[in-house]
């Protein structure tokens, strides 16, 4: 089997860069990780995919360099733009050049924003939207949304019947909308229907505003300085400008060509205004080349501009180093948009052989499965026995990680190592390159399966706490491709060589037949419908019984204390070291780790200490001061106390009345779980700081929050101060007492003791 690899971290993309909803939420950094721990300065790195316009950049800056193909014509000019990032200057200069054209006797910039214009609902003074409101069943325009300048009345309001008439006046214009289609496919191209469904996730009235903008960039040349600036601009809003941003979702990453149920229409010229200051990213411009003009050894990009099979035709003497690439996931929506974009900007002919991605509808995992496995079979002319391959899977779920693994087990790639981090649905795989031709296996079903569940089962106990489904699935298929398991015969009689469709079938087969068996797993608010709903668990859990987050935490609260001054990526690096796998810490759990333990010095600054209170001496100093206060409270009550953690109260007859554990820190899983006394008895005592990270995991080990529903309480350190003060507390009124300041994640409270 594969060691476990740890997680490489990085920065989350920019959610406000023009078209980061369509890229791989790659993490920066991540790439460039990997490669700064395993390759020397200088390598030449292979990305076959192309599928990132930021992580060849990435790695160039870094000081490798990179060859990409890139047969996507808007992910290539967007790699070009993100290796010599405009200034705002210049994009502002560009767009100041663009307002002034003449649209009669009107400035362009004026001329567009009268589209949008409707009246304050305060003040009744003209004022321009800056977006609206559709109905997709009805296609009806339901609210407007506008800042009044005059009155500063601002939000959203119900729209107005001229809202209404203005907006059903762009569609008796058919001139841009012909125009439209006509530059991606011509009347008779078989793919025009295709361009007319990605052109209606388009209003009539976006559709008038960016032709009436493209018209004039075509009166700028190629070698203006303008150009290229005008075009990055007109990306921005093509990507605002259709009606695929969903009504009141955080952040859509839209995969299909389907309007929401309620959708924004945006203003256009806004759209321009906006993308001034997302491209620029202050990062130095590195060297960009075509292919086969190698980059310098100082790092850079070449690019070709086709696909990989193509590539490897036209490579002679090319050493490439190692192979690092982002999988690309199935996306309808921006491979057509992407077609029709790069018609608008640079006519049909620039299309070339991508425009095929206009006829396919729909792609499901086995499809995508064998478009892999073709893509990185090609490469292996290129490829040394033994070069090494890192694969980043992003919004990893369960069919696009067993597609991954299988494309690249079937291609020759022996699996060395797989990183997951299900929580923010990101996996890190790495491969080396051995020549192999994959066949069935000889070993039955029954122990392929035997093997997998003593893999799951072993994966689980270790963990001490339930899991995700896709957590579990990337320790089977590690396990199968270890173990050259894939497929079996049981399930296809023919011999010799297999697809990797064929092998994905089979590791499915497999797979579900792994948690069917009854009396060892069982899920947690799962479905018969689905294995990938819920969290799995062992019917009998044993040996290791300090549950994943207790350890995480454990070891946060040592880094931080011998590292103070520590970035959160500093700190997640460290935890993933220490955690590796399908182990991996939850950034949900560290964040509260940090709101825990941990305060930023100055403030904002993402320098990370110890709150003082936090220090060890402090915490040990509040735990014999809390042991002494409950002793003083027991005694006062009549109860026989003694021992210490736990220290109990016990009446007269010597029958336990409590049974108090204090705790500095949240570490109290393993106390729960294998606790002997009666749970209805026994209190967990905690500092009030510590509120959040036991409320967090209550809510992510439903086995642990099981047991905790048979009786136990948590008590803050601050209501046992309480309760030794309080005069009035008697035996009689002890129990309603003690449940009068329960565990809240209440931020205020969490400054608290």
């Amino acid at each position: 089997m594969a060691n476990p690899v740890a997680f490489y971290p990085g920065v989350d993309l920019d959610d406000k860069h023009p078209l980061v909803r369509f890229m791989p939420p790659v993490p920066r950094g991540s790439a460039s990780g990997w490669a700064d721990k395993n390759l020397r300065p200088g390598s030449l790195i292979l990305d076959p995919f192309g599928a990132s316009p930021f992580v060849p950049v990435e790695l160039a800056r870094s000081g490798y360099r990179v060859i990409v193909t890139a047969n996507n014509p808007i992910t290539r000019f967007l790699l070009e733009l993100n290796a010599n990032t405009p200034s705002s200057a210049s994009l502002q200069s560009a767009l100041a050049d663009l307002a002034a054209h003449r649209k009669g006797d009107t400035r362009l910039e004026p001329y567009i924003r009268s589209f949008y214009k409707t009246e304050c609902h305060q003040c009744d003074r003209e004022v321009e939207a800056e977006s609206f409101i559709w109905e997709r069943e009805t296609n009806t325009l339901l609210a407007r949304i506008y800042s009044c300048p005059s009155c500063g009345e601002s939000g959203e309001f119900p729209v107005t019947d001229q809202d209404i008439t203005r907006a059903a006046s762009f569609a008796h214009n058919p001139l841009h909308q012909a125009r439209a289609l006509e530059r991606v496919a011509s009347i008779n191209d078989p793919d025009r229907p295709h361009v007319e469904e990605a052109l209606a996730t388009y209003s009539p009235r976006a559709v008038f505003s960016l032709f009436t903008l493209i018209n004039r960039l075509d009166s700028y040349p190629t070698s203006h300085p303008h150009h290229q600036h005008i075009i990055a601009l007109l990306l921005a809003a093509f990507d605002r400008g259709n009606n695929l941003w969903s009504y009141r979702a955080r952040r859509p990453r839209p995969k299909q060509l389907s309007l929401p149920p309620r959708y924004f229409e945006h203003n256009i010229w806004m759209a321009l205004e906006n993308a001034v200051g997302f491209f620029s990213d202050g990062n130095r411009a590195i060297p960009i080349t075509k292919w086969p003009e190698l980059p310098p050894t100082s790092g850079g990009v070449s690019i070709y501009e086709g696909r990989i099979k193509e590539l490897v035709e036209s490579i002679s003497d090319a050493n490439i180093d190692a192979v690092i690439t982002t999988f690309p996931r199935p996306n309808q929506a921006y491979w057509t948009l992407s077609a029709l974009w790069a018609g608008w900007l640079w006519g049909r002919e620039a299309i070339g052989p991508f425009k095929s991605v206009l006829r396919r509808r729909r792609y499901d995992w086995s499809w995508h499965c064998e478009a892999l496995f073709s893509a990185l079979t090609a490469l292996n002319p290129l490829l040394q026995s033994g070069t090494p391959i890192f694969g980043l899977v992003p919004e990893a779920e369960p069919g696009f990680l067993a597609a991954a693994i299988v494309s690249a087990y079937a291609a020759s790639f022996d699996l060395t190592g797989i990183a997951l981090q299900s929580e923010k649905h990101q996996a890190q795989m790495t491969w080396s390159y051995i020549p192999t031709v994959r066949t069935h296996t000889n070993v039955n079903l029954y122990d392929l399966v035997k093997n997998n569940q003593t893999s799951a089962a072993e994966f689980l106990s270790q963990r001490v706490e339930p899991s995700v489904f896709i957590n579990i699935q990337a320790v089977v298929l590690e396990n199968m491709a270890g173990t050259g398991t894939m497929t079996t015969a049981d399930l296809d009689p023919r011999r010799g060589a297999v697809s990797a469709t064929d092998i994905l079938a089979s590791a499915n087969h497999i797979l579900e037949n792994t948690f069917h068996k009854a009396g060892l797993f069982r899920r947690y608010e799962g479905s018969d419908k689905s294995l990938e709903v819920g969290k799995w668990w062992l019917v009998h859990p044993g040996g290791a019984t300090i549950p994943l987050s207790d350890r995480i935490e454990m070891e946060f609260v040592n880094y931080l204390l011998q590292h103070p001054g520590s970035t959160s990526l500093d700190i997640s690096s460290h935890l993933n070291q220490q955690f590796p796998g399908m182990n991996t810490p939850a950034r949900s759990l560290i964040d509260t780790c940090l709101e825990s333990y941990a305060e930023e010095r100055p403030a904002n600054s993402t320098l990370w200490y110890m709150k003082e209170k936090e220090q060890a001496r402090n915490r040990k100093q509040d735990i014999a001061a809390i042991y002494a206060s409950l002793r003083v409270v027991g005694e006062r009550l009549g109860f026989i106390v003694h021992g210490e953690r736990p220290l109990m109260w016990q009446d007269e007859k010597n029958i336990l009345a409590l049974a108090f554990f204090g705790f500095a820190s949240a570490t109290y899983s393993e106390t729960v779980l294998t606790g002997s006394l009666p749970p209805e008895k026994s209190i967990i005592v905690i500092p009030g700081s510590r509120a959040s990270l036991a409320i967090y995991k209550q809510r992510n080990n439903p086995y642990l929050s099981e047991i905790l529903k048979l009786g136990w309480r948590f008590m803050k350190f601050r209501h046992v101060h309480y309760l030794l003060d309080s005069p009035l507390l008697t035996r009689d009124n002890l129990i309603e007492n003690l449940d009068l300041d329960p565990l809240t994640i209440d931020t205020s409270q969490l400054r608290l003791l």
